[in-house]
């Protein structure tokens, strides 16, 4: 299993809007996707930050929602609350209870 981490920082007073659109939008399209296995979000709200963490099946199936463009229009729901760019990183799944 792979992951994919996506850490955030927003805007000042906007971080709940933002896991509102999260928990409506993105986690119902995300999981249409080939080779979704769940995900998880953790807020901080005193830092205003959040991360994401997508599970995929296989290395492929989660570059693939970077090379079809799937990663992106997702991520363009929040551009408007994003304080600064998003960090992005892909892990292997070692040890999960």
């Amino acid at each position: 299993m792979y992951a994919r981490m996506v850490t955030v920082s927003f805007k000042l007073g906007t971080i709940t809007e933002a896991v509102g659109i999260y928990e409506d939008s993105v986690v119902p399209v995300m999981r249409q996707q080939t080779g979704s296995k769940g995900a998880t979000l953790l807020v901080n709200k005193s830092t205003n930050t959040a991360v994401s963490t997508s599970f995929w099946e296989t290395e492929a199936a989660m570059l693939a929602g970077e090379a079809n463009g799937y990663l992106q229009k997702e991520m363009s729901k929040f551009a408007q609350f994003f304080a600064a760019p998003p960090e992005s990183a892909h892990y292997e799944v070692r040890t999960q209870m």
